[in-house]
């Protein structure tokens, strides 16, 4: 079975990719306050994997 992202989440993963790419450039020694600057990314993804979880789990509860 090929898991295929769907299209409506895809700026929620690449929203977490843009973020982990300008941490990793701009700040290799991140201080307290990108940290709490962290926190939308990490939600966004984490909605985004739940959804693309429930998504999926329908799809096998369907028989698909």
């Amino acid at each position: 079975m090929l898991v295929v992202l769907p299209i409506a989440l895809g700026g929620a993963f690449l929203a977490m990719l843009v973020y982990i790419s300008a941490r990793v450039e701009c700040f290799p020694h991140p201080g307290h306050q990108l940290a709490k600057f962290s926190e939308w990314p990490e939600t966004i993804f984490a909605l985004a994997l739940a959804v693309f979880a429930l998504l999926a789990w329908r799809r096998v509860d369907a028989g698909q």
